[in-house]
């Protein structure tokens, strides 16, 4: 098997996405995999970008944050109906 990670359009957005296991519950979570995600470190008190993140160890988004309609995959919607 290729460690290589392959990616799929959104089936709402048709977005490139990839998924990846989250080990606290065992779930697959769709990633953005154009998001671009950058380390912030402090640096006399102020939040500094420090360098674009890249390679094996690249920081994704979760693509629920980036898609337009995220929501509509959600567990947790909002309530639609009213009170």
């Amino acid at each position: 098997m290729s460690g290589e990670m392959r990616t799929m359009p959104c089936r709402a957005c048709g977005c490139p996405v990839l998924f990846a296991v989250n080990p606290e519950t065992g779930r697959r979570i769709p990633l953005d995999a154009r998001a671009t995600t950058y380390t912030v470190h402090v640096v006399d008190g102020v939040p500094t970008i420090k360098a674009k993140t890249t390679g094996a160890d690249r920081a994704y988004v979760s693509h629920f944050c980036t898609c337009p309609d995220g929501q509509q995959f959600s567990k947790s919607k909002p309530n639609q109906g009213g009170a």
